[in-house]
């Protein structure tokens, strides 16, 4: 798997998470995992140009 398949794995674990937590209307999880997932976004952004220059 590459790197990139990994981080997009990543958030969309982070995004599955979110969900349970709004489901079951857990407040604080859905803060945490809102960071988590706004980590994630700017991570896949910064890696974005380098993966799509090797294309």
């Amino acid at each position: 798997m590459s790197e990139n398949e990994e981080d997009i794995d990543e958030f969309v674990s982070s995004i599955g998470k979110l969900v349970r937590a709004a489901i079951n209307d857990d407040e604080n999880d859905i803060f945490d995992y809102l960071e988590e997932l706004a980590e994630r976004v700017d991570e896949l952004e910064e890696g974005g140009d380098d993966a799509g220059d090797a294309e």
